[in-house]
């Protein structure tokens, strides 16, 4: 028994799979609605935004703070990725949102390949197997599928929420949500943005001031692409449209373009064309997102940074 309630303001962090199924056990067996957020961890403002969307549609919060070995390759920034527990439980507490951290060791995770290279099972997402966030991180989404089933089984939410910042991700997670038959609602929260325009993300923490300053390039590229679109009539190429965000990324020599990427909204399928139509302003027949991978800097200052905006 614990003497304290968990409540928002003082979240009670629990590290055992036994131990978050039995919180959410008793969460639900009082009639409460379990929302879940996913982390890697070194929380900003954009996870806040998260949880804020799962206390205003459920009575209990939790928050999962694991950096998940299996969405790393070999030669990525697994060892790097930034790790501050404490701080992320004290952003957490000072919000007031939270009931439950679950923060499990890769030993907990994968017991029997805590570096989690070699699964026995695993779970691929093959509806996003070739688009353009894929073919630069192959092993990726089989990562985070394989790794959000296992939270789901763990946790057993009710409703779960995601960012659209990860807009690949967030179809992955639809997908695995429908087609396994999960019971859980599955909610896209906006992408938070700094006041100049650069999408939040963890790994904003590895850009150089310079970078910093030259990063909202990133956001101000995808809105050229979205401004050619509305200026459309009818149907407008896909080719248009990307050529307009090239050409603002590759104005700054700083920056090394990977892929642009027009595609449907539910699906992150590549598109040609665009129908679109003008009801009270040009906008895309059925919503689109404008995507792009890029790499900012050299050698050792490399920062990849994605983004994407969804027109609609």
């Amino acid at each position: 028994a614990h003497s304290e309630e968990p409540g928002p303001g003082h979240a009670r962090v629990v590290h055992t799979v036994a131990d978050i199924r039995t919180a959410v056990a008793d969460a639900k067996r009082s009639g409460k609605k379990v929302g879940f957020v996913p982390t890697m961890g070194h929380l900003h403002e954009g996870h806040l935004q998260l949880i804020d969307a799962a206390a205003k549609d459920c009575d209990v919060v939790v928050v999962s703070i694991f950096v998940n070995p299996s969405q790393f390759a070999a030669h990525e920034d697994f060892e790097q990725y930034p790790r501050h527990l404490d701080a992320d439980v004290g952003a957490l507490n000072l919000q007031g949102k939270t009931h439950l951290v679950f923060a499990p060791s890769a030993v907990d995770m994968y017991p029997k390949d805590p570096r989690a290279l070699t699964l026995s099972t695993a779970v691929v997402p093959r509806a996003v197997v070739g688009a353009p966030e894929d073919a630069q991180r192959p092993h990726f989404f089989t990562g985070v599928a394989t790794v959000c089933s296992k939270l789901f089984n763990i946790v057993q939410p009710d409703a779960v929420f995601f960012g659209q910042k990860d807009a690949v991700q967030c179809v992955v997670i639809r997908n695995l949500i429908e087609d396994l038959s999960m019971p859980i609602e599955f909610n896209v929260v906006p992408t938070a943005r700094a006041s100049d325009g650069l999408a939040l993300s963890s790994r904003n923490a590895y850009l150089t001031p310079d970078q910093r300053a030259r990063a909202p390039v990133v956001h101000r590229a995808l809105r050229a692409g979205e401004l050619q679109l509305r200026a459309g009539n009818g149907s407008v190429s896909a080719e248009k449209v990307t050529a307009a965000v090239r050409e603002v990324l590759e104005s700054e020599n700083y920056v090394k373009v990977q892929y642009v990427d027009i595609a449907g909204f539910r699906d992150m399928k590549s598109v040609d064309t665009v129908s679109v139509v003008n009801a009270g302003g040009v906008r895309p027949e059925s919503p689109v997102i404008i995507s792009v991978g890029l790499t900012m800097g050299e050698g050792d200052q490399t920062v990849r940074l994605i983004d994407n905006i969804v027109v609609q």
